[in-house]
């Protein structure tokens, strides 16, 4: 996963990391000492970390990743785009944080389990990896029309994962997804099989064995359990998607472009 040297936007460049890494860690709310967490997976050579604002420590965190590790993106999550629905949230919780804060805390990109506004693409999807959620193959089209980068589904749920499955004849196998929920390295598996581009999961996953039992939580053990998941994106690849996980080993600029998917 290392970071290829080209002469492409800063946007391409984080987009290329995403895609050659494959499994990302999201940082959601735990009781895990964040300094560890991020050094594992950093340790682990992951170049893009999702932190999300339900964490209690964004606003701290993410400046500290972007200085301490300055050839590492932060993408920020989880976003809610809307004044109205904003207003709202930023007066109930002390911990969520507006579009506006996570660019101004200097994010490489925005994720949303939801989808964003024109306006917000518009403004941002020329400079930020655009991450939206989407429940069918319609709203996947109408975000990648107006610049989305990657479209996130759950798949903890049937209708999640069936919508995956069910979509790819009628969309030409095009929709780049990037797939949440109970992701395991079986379960990245069969979404890989399906035509996913991207997977992802919180600590309390990732770490889910090793919490159970009782384990010392440490920055060598964060960087294997990621390891092992990033070589199980690879095995699927190689596996169900040849041409995409060759332009990947090859250091291609855009290895997206390799697959079936807009990119």
């Amino acid at each position: 996963m290392t970071a290829t040297k080209t002469n492409t936007t800063n946007k391409q460049l984080v987009k290329d990391n995403l895609v050659r890494q494959g499994y990302i860690p999201i940082y959601v709310h735990d009781d895990q000492d964040s300094e560890t967490l991020i050094e594992g997976a950093v340790e682990a050579g992951c170049m893009v970390l999702e932190y999300t604002c339900r964490r209690h420590d964004a606003r701290q965190m993410i400046p500290w990743i972007k200085k301490e590790f300055p050839h590492v993106a932060v993408l920020g999550a989880t976003m809610i785009d809307g004044s109205r629905t904003t207003a709202f949230l930023s007066k109930r919780h002390a911990n969520f944080m507006t579009i506006n804060e996570m660019v101004d805390r200097g994010v490489d990109g925005l994720v949303s389990f939801l989808r964003f506004r024109p306006q917000t693409f518009e403004r941002h999807s020329d400079q930020l990896v655009m991450i939206c959620g989407v429940s069918t193959p319609n709203e996947g089209i109408e975000q990648l029309e107006l610049g989305a980068d990657f479209l996130k589904v759950g798949v903890g749920s049937s209708a999640g994962a069936d919508m995956v499955v069910d979509c790819r004849v009628a969309t030409h196998f095009c929709l780049p997804f990037f797939v949440t929920g109970g992701m395991t390295a079986e379960r990245t598996a069969q979404l890989i099989e399906v035509g996913a581009v991207l997977t992802s999961a919180g600590f309390d996953l990732i770490l889910k064995g090793d919490i159970d039992a009782g384990t010392r939580i440490t920055t060598k053990l964060v960087s294997k359990r990621i390891q092992d998941l990033v070589a199980a994106v690879d095995n699927a690849r190689k596996q169900y998607q040849p041409q995409f996980h060759a332009a990947v080993h090859d250091g291609r600029n855009n290895p997206m472009s390799a697959g079936p998917w807009v990119s």
